[in-house]
């Protein structure tokens, strides 16, 4: 196992326009996985909605005390260098509660106030329930990823913004009142396929996990909410002619079925939808979408297919392998059509896990050089 900093924790982080995941550990047997959808909304009073649930939040014992707090995520950030406060409503709670709600949707989420407070609030969940709920100070060294088309514009964007330390507050929930200062030092950025690669090349020690793909031309496809990346990879090395973003994915299955709600005169926003799979198993005002779901999963797929055998045509009989990763190439994964496509056994978390690696791997690097020079 790799060794990390004492008082350091590595944060893989995948800030998605559908959903926010990060794979977070400290390198010494803590480690924790999150998921929320990128919903936000200015937070506002909750007395009546607390009322209406009884006086409290509820709680379910089933689950850990981060998963419970992720339902109620009603934060307030300082940063702590310009004294600024927000309060935000973040994830199921925004779905729920809040009155201007929205994903985000900035291509430079490192310039934007909203995404870089779902990041923020993700990290202190994570240093918060290594502190087993109390108020504490964490440090951390983030590996995120933009999509491929975006990645040279906004690398060094992420790399100078993702900076500095803001308290985390949660107002409401099993955590109520704890804050959590999160210090983040340094952030190193990756194209997105490239996390998806990593994490099903490498094991956590920093080994070879399945070595053989270093002799073969392997292409990863990673199906997101409004992009979809793509890479091919000879001998480890990621190949810039066959690799890129469309604009496919998830948004327009939503988009789909929102124009056959509004025929029915139901109209609802893009992230209700979303939400009515995620919680309702696919019911939205008496309407069951799962059909008209599957159906639109299967016209996207088809788009997808077409557009990238268009893109990789040169490469496409040398592809060996292809790897499909993100929630929502796991949703469309009967549908793609692509040279021995393999699921990854970590689909949503595969950028996520792999920017972890990655990011534990740097750190590692850098105690065994202090160690040398000592």
């Amino acid at each position: 196992m790799q060794t990390i900093l004492p008082d350091i924790m590595c944060a893989g982080g995948d800030s998605g326009f559908g959903a926010i995941k990060t794979d977070i550990s400290d390198g010494k047997g803590f480690r924790v996985k999150l998921a929320m959808p990128s919903t936000i909304s200015e937070a506002v009073d909750r007395t009546m909605a607390l009322i209406s649930l009884g006086g409290n939040d509820p709680i379910n014992m089933s689950l850990s005390p981060v998963e419970n707090q992720l339902n109620v995520l009603d934060v307030d950030i300082l940063n702590v260098a310009t004294g600024e406060t927000n309060s935000w409503f973040m994830g199921r709670l925004a779905i729920k509660e809040g009155r201007n709600t929205e994903y985000c949707w900035l291509d430079d989420k490192s310039a934007d106030k909203k995404s870089m407070a779902l990041l923020l609030t993700q990290l202190a969940l994570a240093q918060t329930a290594k502190a087993e709920g109390k108020n504490s100070f964490g440090k951390f060294f983030l590996t995120t990823g933009l999509p491929v088309k975006h990645f040279t514009k906004y690398h060094e964007s992420y790399v100078k913004n993702i900076k500095g330390q803001w308290r985390v507050t949660f107002k409401h929930g099993i955590w109520k009142g704890v804050s959590t200062t999160v210090d983040l030092g340094s952030c190193k950025v990756y194209p997105q396929a490239y996390g998806i690669w990593n994490d099903y090349v490498m094991d956590m020690g920093g080994g070879l996990a399945n070595a053989g793909l270093l002799d073969d031309y392997v292409l990863v496809v990673d199906v997101g909410t409004r992009t979809t990346d793509y890479a091919v990879f000879k001998e480890g090395t990621m190949l810039d002619g066959f690799s890129g973003s469309e604009e496919l994915g998830m948004s327009n299955v939503l988009e789909t079925l929102l124009r056959r709600l509004k025929s029915m005169d139901i109209v609802v926003k893009d992230h209700d939808v979303d939400y009515c799979f995620i919680e309702h198993g696919g019911w939205i005002r008496g309407k069951n979408l799962n059909h008209d779901k599957l159906e639109s999963l299967k016209l996207e797929a088809e788009e997808i297919n077409n557009q990238l055998k268009k893109r990789l045509k040169v490469a496409w009989d040398q592809i060996g392998i292809t790897l499909i990763g993100g929630r929502c190439g796991e949703e469309m994964f009967n549908y793609l059509q692509f040279p021995k496509k393999t699921l990854t056994p970590n689909a949503q978390f595969g950028n996520a896990t792999g920017f972890l690696k990655f990011g534990m791997e740097m750190v590692s690097s850098l105690v065994a050089q202090k160690r040398l020079g000592s």
